[in-house]
């Protein structure tokens, strides 16, 4: 049960490392955090907790403004600050200071947080400082003015992000949303190509239902009909082709991340959306 007499930090971020550095701090300056995983659980906790119809939360929100969402692609820290300050300037949802967080704080991302809605960027990790900083908001819920940005490229930024916004939404509302029209779970499907490749890792506490679920999927050569299929439905993008087939092939997540020079979240988040689609493939 939150204490409303401490402040509040509604902390979106993947990375457990990162959450628990926040979450030491913050106990150390008196703050409360409520961690939420994903980008859409944080909309979700949002909508229900800052309802204008609800007490007053004396709360923060901190968003990491290039964090991947694992069930909607183009979902990202910058689209949910823009629609959050939308929202509350409309009065949809109870005023709230909304700081984003990077791990290579640049101008250019300080001005993309800034359009967003963003009281502050902070860059990883996050110190004793910054709560002061989140204390002060608090007082002043508004964020400052944008100074150096053309006021029509941020008015069409932020209509961009909306617009990504509103089809997240719609897809939720119209239970399009993939994790909730799958009958496979995450760590079902990554049971499943742990029967095909060396790249994959059995999740330990399935480890002992790990033939049951290649049963439900028809057995083993189902199984590899069922992904070379999925192979060739187009549901995929080219990039997200080429990872697949690199980890079929039994080439480990840490030179995939290597090679295509990109980040291990990043490639978490890619596998993620890879397992979610081919668990619809395999519901339909």
């Amino acid at each position: 049960m939150l204490d409303n007499a401490e402040p509040i930090l509604l902390l979106a971020e993947d990375a457990q490392t990162d959450a628990t550095i926040v979450q030491v701090i913050a106990q150390r300056c008196g703050w409360q955090v409520v961690w939420l995983k994903s980008l859409f659980a944080m909309w979700q906790y949002c909508v229900s907790m800052l309802d204008r119809e609800q007490p007053p939360l004396n709360c923060v929100i901190m968003l990491d403004m290039k964090m991947p969402d694992p069930a909607y692609r183009n979902l990202e820290g910058s689209v949910l600050a823009t629609w959050l300050s939308h929202a509350m300037h409309e009065q949809r949802l109870q005023q709230a200071p909304i700081f984003g967080m990077t791990t290579d704080k640049t101008l250019h991302r300080e001005w993309e947080a800034k359009i967003a809605g963003c009281y502050q960027l902070f860059e990883k990790p996050l110190r004793p400082e910054h709560f002061q900083r989140l204390q002060q908001s608090l007082n002043n819920p508004t964020p400052p003015a944008i100074d150096g940005v053309d006021q029509i490229a941020c008015e069409i930024i932020r209509k961009q992000h909306l617009d990504i916004m509103h089809t997240v939404i719609a897809a939720y509302q119209n239970q399009a949303a993939p994790s909730a029209s799958t009958d496979w779970s995450l760590d079902e499907l990554r049971v499943l190509l742990s029967h095909l490749t060396n790249s994959i890792y059995c999740p330990r506490h399935l480890q002992q239902q790990r033939e049951q679920i290649l049963e439900r999927a028809g057995g083993l050569m189902q199984l590899q009909r069922s992904i070379r299929d999925f192979l060739t439905n187009q549901q995929l993008s080219t990039f997200e082709l080429k990872i697949l087939n690199r980890i079929l092939q039994g080439v480990s997540q840490e030179r995939i991340a290597a090679q295509e020079a990109i980040g291990r979240r990043k490639l978490e988040a890619t596998i993620e959306h890879i397992l979610v689609a081919f668990g619809l493939f395999l519901s339909n």
